[in-house]
Order: structure tokens, then C-alpha cells, then sequence
């Protein structure tokens, strides 16, 4: 018996499994969603709340910053982690005949979700970025930690 075979996906008709595969995407984005509103949002608002105080950014250098990047950090791996098992499960939920294609199912959902949490975390960024960069104009001593920003 080939260790590749599963066999439980023969009773599952190609229809159905494309039922399955198009309810676990919709399960993916609201998990998406919901990570982005539960973890995402109170951690951007916390960074974006502080970073309104003019000289805030001095902060970044000392064991605030540590905190702040060890956090960040944690929330990434959580996500991730979270993330590549859910579609690990959506690709196990579709029934496929073989290994090769539920993991091949399995990999594309993931580089989706990886490719669509990359460009929210470009956004946020870009938005954090530019509060640095208003918090820099704010603040005397950043021309002399920033030699960029003198022109």
C-alpha cells in the first residue's frame, strides 16, 4: 500500500471538495481578520498612542525598545504559527487522494495568507513611519542622531 495514498479522500467527489476548499478560505480570511482586530489593533493603537508625544522615539534606544521588538516579535510567531495551522487543517478538511496535493493545497494557502499579511504589515509600516518621522521633526537632538534629516 503506498504510504502517499489517503484513502478516505476516494469517497469525497471533486465538487465537494471544492465546497470544502472555498469554505476553508473564508475561514482563513475571517481568522485573518479577526487577528488583525483582536492582536494587531491593540498593539497599534498602543505604538501609534505613545508615538503622538513629541520625543517618544527617544525610548526605542533604551529596554523600552527590547520590550517593544520582543512583543512584536511573540505576535508574529503566534500569527504565523496560528496561521500555518489553519490551513494545514483546511487542507486536511478538503480529502484529498493523496499527500502530494493536500500539501500542495496546504503551501498555497499559506504563501496567500503570508502574501496578504505582508502588504497590512507594509501599511502599518508606512504608518509608523511616518509618526517617527513627524516625532523626529519634534524632537532638538534628532538632527544629531539622524544626519539624513538636515537637508
Amino acid at each position: 500500500e503506498p504510504a502517499t495514498v489517503l484513502w478516505d479522500g476516494f469517497a469525497v467527489t471533486d465538487l465537494q471538495r471544492l465546497k470544502y476548499l472555498i469554505q476553508g478560505i473564508c475561514v482563513l480570511m475571517l481568522l485573518m481578520i479577526a487577528w488583525a482586530v483582536c492582536f494587531w489593533g491593540p498593539y497599534t493603537y498602543y505604538i501609534l498612542s505613545w508615538t503622538s508625544v513629541g520625543g517618544s522615539t527617544k525610548v526605542l534606544g533604551g529596554t523600552t525598545g527590547i520590550v517593544q521588538s520582543t512583543v512584536l516579535g511573540l505576535l508574529i510567531t503566534a500569527g504565523n504559527l496560528m496561521v500555518y495551522q489553519a490551513c494545514a487543517i483546511i487542507a486536511q478538511r478538503c480529502r484529498f487522494t493523496n499527500t502530494d496535493s493536500r500539501d500542495k493545497v496546504s503551501v498555497v494557502l499559506y504563501t496567500f495568507a503570508v502574501s496578504i499579511n505582508t502588504v497590512m504589515d507594509l501599511g502599518l509600516l508606512t504608518l509608523m513611519a511616518h509618526a517617527f518621522r513627524q516625532d523626529s521633526g519634534m524632537d532638538e537632538d534628532s538632527f544629531f542622531r539622524n544626519p539624513s534629516m538636515q537637508h
